[in-house]
């Protein structure tokens, strides 16, 4: 160690792991990637996705809603286990959002044993945000231009990972049944997430999701005329 070099403070090494534990999707290093591989192989092609999880309401932003503390208590028992014991974890994040995931995690993350991959997203939209892809182009602009091309690349990269089966959660999602029709829409950012998931991957939606849950989504498949590779 140089002489006048000092050791990492507490909170360095804690914001250090942090960024350890929290892996943006797009910008993997190839070790992470074929680290991420193999836990998709281990499961048999199964991911854990969570779409915006900590979500809150503007009338919501003083106050620490039940549904979040929940959520929260459930995604982190699931990252205090190892790699081996469950599917690799995705969650998508608003990119303007990211630094507050982490350092909502800062004190668990010296702990967690698990990864988390974060897709970055637009704002109030779980569109993925792929910088890569985004060029100079200012976010309306990519908006109108872009996003189909987003999820295709991001639909690309997890069979090229051999995902297979995504079960899903987090906020929000609505289950809307048009009067006339009786057509069923998937609504909110969950579900758009499964309007472009659900065509490519077997998904199904686990009990971590809002305010519609796992009972409605089962109800509304079995009505729904689309082609959706849910289980």
């Amino acid at each position: 160690m140089l002489e006048n070099s000092l050791p990492p403070s507490e909170s360095e090494r804690k914001e250090d792991k942090s960024r350890k534990i929290f892996l943006d999707f797009f910008e993997l290093s190839k070790e992470q990637e074929l680290l991420l591989q193999e836990g998709v192989e281990k499961n048999n092609g199964l991911i854990r996705v969570f779409i915006h999880p900590y979500y809150k309401a503007p009338e919501e932003e003083l106050e620490e809603p039940l549904k979040i503390v929940l959520i929260d208590k459930a995604i982190k028992k699931i990252l205090y286990l190892a790699p081996d014991k469950t599917p690799p974890v995705f969650i998508f994040e608003e990119e303007r959002k990211i630094n507050r995931l982490r350092d909502s995690f800062e004190f668990e993350a010296q702990f967690l044993q698990n990864r988390i991959y974060i897709v970055p997203t637009f704002m109030d939209s779980s569109w993925p945000k792929i910088g890569s892809l985004n060029g100079s182009r200012n976010e309306k602009q990519q908006e109108i231009f872009d996003r189909e091309e987003e999820w295709d690349f991001l639909n690309r990269r997890l069979k090229e990972l051999g995902v297979k089966k995504i079960l899903m959660g987090g906020m929000n999602l609505y289950i809307e049944t048009k009067p006339r029709s009786g057509k069923i829409d998937f609504c909110g950012c969950v579900g758009g997430a499964i309007n472009h998931l659900g065509p490519e991957f077997k998904v199904d939606i686990s009990n971590l999701t809002l305010p519609d849950g796992r009972k409605q989504f089962k109800q509304a498949i079995i009505k729904k005329n689309k082609n959706l590779k849910i289980d």
